[in-house]
């Protein structure tokens, strides 16, 4: 069984699925129950935004991590920040995105990469989910 101990979330898809405050409530139920099992997680943006649009958010307290990297647009040098700065093993690490970039370079460093939304092939994620509505931290149980 694989050993998850924390999960790094894009901001793009942050931003994408709370524009609504339904979706602002989804993300930060599932962020709570994350931090009741005890995951450490990060957010991670190119945007040098990255800390004021999560206070605005309201959601800067749940992150261990905020990283971002307005001076290099490849996401691997920034997944690896992240997961090193939460003292957690790639490997150990699951991404969440949106974007097939983000979760092709999740793979590329040995990540597991769940896709969210329906527009993603089966092949570019170990797990696909249309959102964060119903997803609980069972998510992360891989055999």
């Amino acid at each position: 069984m694989k050993k998850v101990e924390g999960c790094i979330f894009h901001l793009d898809y942050i931003l994408n699925y709370s524009k609504n405050s339904i979706g602002l409530k989804d993300l930060k139920r599932f962020l709570i129950n994350l931090r009741m099992s005890d995951m450490k997680l990060a957010v991670i943006s190119n945007n040098n935004n990255l800390l004021d649009i999560v206070k605005i958010l309201k959601i800067e307290d749940f992150f261990d991590v905020i990283s971002d990297n307005n001076l290099d647009s490849d996401f691997k040098p920034l997944l690896l920040k992240a997961a090193e700065n939460l003292n957690i093993a790639p490997e150990n690490c699951v991404v969440f995105d949106s974007e097939i970039d983000g979760l092709n370079e999740a793979k590329l460093l040995n990540m597991t990469a769940i896709g969210i939304g329906i527009n993603i092939e089966t092949n570019m994620a170990d797990r696909i989910i249309p959102n964060l509505s119903d997803v609980n931290s069972s998510i992360l149980n891989f055999s």
